[in-house]
């Protein structure tokens, strides 16, 4: 064979040479090198949730390293779009982590990879990330999942599902949801309370499509709810102690039909304030056909108390011993509970309303016509304390809309009456002097010294009671005064 010829031939065997050395040794290389580890042992870490995850710097690498000291061989991971990201390290052994969108927050839940010698069990899909699973195949694990409780979102909670289906929430968690407190027959399993133990007044089932729990619960486990309506004085509210004086008077002229003279009368009142301190002094002018006169009708000094609404009188003053009692003018000393002097006191008791929702609803509460409240309020027991109510006759309508759109209307007739307190309320009233005579045609003609007063008290919403007496040198009058009413309250279904 000619050289140039053998040349050829050398180069042809060198290329295909080289073809194989690059389509099998290196290939076989590098798989003998890729299988000189450790066979895989079966791997089974504690699953955690977080929103977002607890410490994504320390979280994510410290469950990698853990796995690495395992030797246990590992896919990559993906990292979460957030601000401190996990970072991709060369080898793991989980899932692609699964990012959950929520109304309230971003949840990022590791998702593992069981391993059963060379059999795994796939990873929960992102629907169901709750829906953890044991290695025999079972539910089981904590996750955060949405509450909804009577048809109430009440947020995300951290959840424990167990194998035979049980749902375990803290004591904190089960009070937080608005349970009064925890049954006697609730059973408790390492410290958490079983839902399945509370069955029938309680039950539960999983919306994989939501990643949500829905608990149906009877409305008298969960907590009462109290909306107090009373009428909060204004905070600007200032009481003027400026110095004044004032002068009253009127002319009232009396003509007969031929226009001739009958009677003329002019009553003048006069007051100076100075301090805390009201001088009031009332005069009167009369005049007829046969006489005229003038008049001193009451004259006195009063002194206010704003902070335990007391009043004190010195001089000439009306008082009484109560509603079984008399009343009568006198003049000397008075000391009595004034209430005018804080016109947003309500001093009888409000009107109450209580019932039981279902379902959470918004209840319209109309007095006579006019709304005076309107709440939102969730399943269980309710109770509006102190409707605004005035005294006599009336009417209150409850307008109850549920979660459904459903509205229930009810009118409750009232009697309102200004005889009861409100419970812890004193009225009071002790005077001592003597009986004014002939008041209005003499000016300083007192009688015998005498004492009449009374005290009441407000001990329940429905009842008051209180004791009256009255005496003179002649005569000594007491005995108990009480009023009672009918406990005003409607049972909503």
């Amino acid at each position: 064979m000619p050289f140039k010829h053998t040349r050829k031939f050398l180069s042809a065997r060198f290329a295909i040479r080289v073809v194989l050395l690059l389509v099998f040794i290196l290939p076989a290389y590098s798989y003998s090198k890729f299988i000189r580890t450790k066979p895989l042992r079966v791997v089974e870490t504690e699953i955690r949730s977080a929103s977002p995850l607890d410490d994504s710097k320390g979280y994510g690498r410290g469950l990698t390293r853990r796995m690495k000291h395992g030797k246990v061989r590992m896919k990559p991971l993906v990292s979460v779009n957030t601000q401190d990201s996990v970072q991709n390290p060369s080898h793991a052994c989980l899932e692609p982590l699964k990012v959950i969108e929520t109304q309230q927050a971003r949840t990022a839940a590791l998702v593992p990879l069981k391993v059963i010698g060379k059999k795994t069990v796939p990873p929960p899909s992102r629907g169901d990330f709750f829906d953890f699973r044991t290695l025999d195949g079972s539910p089981a694990g904590r996750a955060i999942l949405r509450i909804i409780l009577n048809e109430e979102d009440k947020g995300e909670y951290f959840v424990m599902l167990t194998a035979d289906g049980d749902a375990l929430f803290s004591r904190d968690d089960f009070k937080k949801l608005g349970f009064r407190e925890i049954p006697k027959k609730a059973v408790r399993k390492n410290g958490q309370v079983s839902f399945i133990s509370l069955s029938p007044e309680i039950r539960f089932e999983t919306d994989e499509k939501q990643s949500a729990l829905i608990i149906t619960a009877n409305p008298h486990l969960l907590q009462r709810q109290r909306v107090n309506c009373v009428r909060l004085c204004p905070l600007d509210v200032a009481m003027s102690k400026n110095n004044s004086a004032f002068l009253n008077y009127s002319l009232n002229c009396n003509l007969g039909d031929s226009f001739d003279f009958r009677t003329l009368n002019i009553p003048i009142e006069t007051g100076i304030r100075i301090g805390d301190y009201l001088s009031l002094s009332e005069f009167s002018y009369i005049q007829n056909k046969s006489n005229h006169s003038a008049v001193r009708g009451m004259s006195r000094i009063i002194k206010d108390d704003p902070v335990t609404l007391r009043r004190y009188v010195v001089g000439d003053y009306v008082a009484g011993s109560g509603i079984l009692g008399s009343t009568g003018t006198f003049g000397g000393l008075s000391i009595s509970k004034n209430f005018s002097m804080k016109p947003y006191l309500i001093r009888f008791p409000g009107l109450s309303l209580s019932g039981i929702l279902q379902n959470p609803s918004e209840i319209e509460v109309y007095v006579d016509g006019i709304m005076v409240r309107k709440e939102k309020l969730s399943p269980g027991e309710f109770e509006f304390l102190n409707l605004p109510v005035t005294t006599g006759a009336g009417d209150i309508t409850y307008v109850v809309r549920d979660a459904y759109g459903r509205e229930e209307r009810i009118v409750h007739p009232f009697y309102a009456s200004s005889n009861l307190l409100r419970p812890g309320l004193h009225e009071y009233s002790y005077n001592l002097g003597f009986r004014r005579e002939a008041f209005g045609r003499k000016s300083f003609e007192y009688g015998d010294l005498c004492f009449s007063g009374f005290h009441r008290l407000g001990l329940y919403r429905t009842f008051t009671g209180g004791l009256r007496a009255e005496a003179d040198r002649n005569t000594l009058n007491f005995g108990p005064a009480a009023a009672f009413s009918e406990k005003l309250t409607s049972l909503l279904p």
